[in-house]
């Protein structure tokens, strides 16, 4: 029967197994960036690798803490005299020496170099720190020829307690909930993932200029705007400011004010004609404009068959 291991439990004595395997829930990577084993260059072949503390995960039922509690400094070979080449200063842990250092991987010179290989086995356990160009014959190190690679999980990463997420699928964003998206035609992400609408992408998905602010019109017959001369003779003018269409119509027209143009004046209702009345006798109008007809006592008698629109006022004919 397997042997079941419950850590820590009172009474029960336990090694260093045992005590990696409570460790083993983490995974690889420095604990903190920037504070965690930042490499720099001070202009000479000789580089400082900052105190910090990470973790290593060698195998399913192993994890290690990996601390340094002070700076140390690593000298990088001299460079090839004819090809450039790229090293690796990695944070290697070593079962077989049980110990952890910093160390330099040196690369390969050639035309179009590449970086030295990692190892990643139960034995041996490197965490990139940075990669570091060294061109043919160069006899310093500037910040320029360090690149930082402690955020790259596949080279070394950030410290977590939550396993591996390779199974996780991000859903699809929607009005109801957050997810993912993928940039389509007319719009732009930049590096750090934010999504920006310009003027060129607007053209383009339009298939026209839009008019500008103080224009009357497009540059495309879709946008061109025509006014023309509206029913008392006067005509109107259109202009576009601060993204808004501004019409200007005359007096009377639509009921705008405008700035020119005659008043209107509403004609006296007819038998062929609509037009306004007035109220008057035996009728009533409320304040929402309802025209009632009052019958009762007093109400007076006209002429039978008569009916007359004198003036718009307005007359009940009974028989």
């Amino acid at each position: 029967m397997s042997t079941i291991t419950t850590y820590p439990l009172d009474g029960i004595e336990y090694d260093a197994t045992d005590a990696a395997g409570y460790f083993a829930t983490r995974q690889s990577g420095v604990y903190k960036i920037p504070d965690d084993f930042p490499v720099t260059a001070d202009g000479t072949t000789t580089l400082t690798v900052g105190a910090g503390q990470a973790w290593v995960h060698p195998s399913r039922f192993t994890g290690y803490s990996i601390i340094m509690a002070q700076d140390t400094q690593v000298t990088l070979p001299s460079a090839d005299s004819a090809l450039p080449r790229i090293d690796r200063i990695v944070l290697r842990y070593d079962a077989t020496a049980r110990e952890s250092r910093v160390q330099v991987l040196v690369g390969t010179p050639g035309g179009s170099p590449v970086a030295p290989d990692i190892t990643r086995t139960e034995l041996i356990y490197d965490l990139c720190l940075a990669e570091i160009t060294r061109p043919a014959g160069s006899t310093t190190i500037t910040s320029t020829n360090v690149k930082d690679t402690r955020k790259d999980a596949s080279l070394c990463g950030l410290m977590q307690d939550a396993p591996d997420l390779d199974d996780y699928v991000l859903p699809i964003a929607s009005k109801s909930g957050l997810g993912c998206v993928k940039i389509g035609s007319n719009l732009n992400v930049s590096s750090d993932g934010t999504v920006s609408l310009n003027k060129g992408n607007v053209v383009s998905a339009l298939g026209f200029t839009p008019a500008a602010e103080g224009s009357t019109g497009g540059s495309g017959t879709t946008t061109d705007l025509t006014i023309g001369t509206v029913t008392s003779g006067t005509t109107a003018s259109a202009s576009i400011s601060g993204g808004k269409l501004n019409l200007v119509l005359p007096k009377g027209d639509k009921g705008d004010t405008g700035d020119s143009g005659t008043d209107y004046v509403l004609p006296a209702a007819s038998a062929s004609t609509l037009g306004g009345v007035k109220v008057g006798n035996n009728l009533s109008i409320s304040s929402d404009g309802t025209l009632t007809v009052n019958i009762g006592a007093g109400t007076t008698d006209l002429t039978a068959g008569s009916s007359a629109l004198a003036s718009g006022v307005i007359y009940l004919v009974y028989e």
